[in-house]
């Protein structure tokens, strides 16, 4: 296995073995409220979702709050409100080469489903970050 295709580990549970010390979890602010994305964001967005339906491994825990941006607007409001709250943020693509950890993510995981964009030009073949591997090599 190349390095590069080496699966990415989240998990942001620390587990301690040294005594006086604890695991901990982030989380998020009290003024980040689903209700507050709402206001902003026109995607979806889902609270204590799965991961284990969004990664080829099919395993994972679930994430506090997932947002699937629309388009490349709802991406940008997205990104500048977790920013300014210094909310802890996972980007998921395809979901390929991902493992996540069954406690899952309390943050926000910001997947981009619908940014999947395919495009042959010539040579050059210009994907978006969430396209589906398959898709692409069929």
């Amino acid at each position: 296995m190349s390095p590069e295709s080496k699966p990415v580990l989240l998990s942001w549970r620390r587990l301690n073995t040294v005594p006086g010390t604890f695991d901990w979890m982030i989380q998020l602010p009290d003024s980040l409220t689903l209700e507050a994305l709402r206001a902003e964001i026109r995607g979806e967005i889902l609270e204590n979702e799965p991961f284990n339906d969004r990664t080829t491994y099919r395993i994972g825990g679930p994430a506090r709050v997932l947002v699937c941006p629309r388009d490349l607007e709802d991406l940008q409001r997205l990104n500048h409100l977790i920013r300014r709250r210094g909310v802890p943020k996972f980007v998921l693509g395809g979901g390929a080469n991902v493992l996540v950890s069954d406690a899952g993510f309390e943050g926000i995981v910001v997947h981009l489903k619908h940014f999947g964009r395919l495009e042959f030009q010539g040579s050059t073949v210009p994907a978006g970050a969430g396209l589906v591997l398959d898709s692409f090599v069929s």
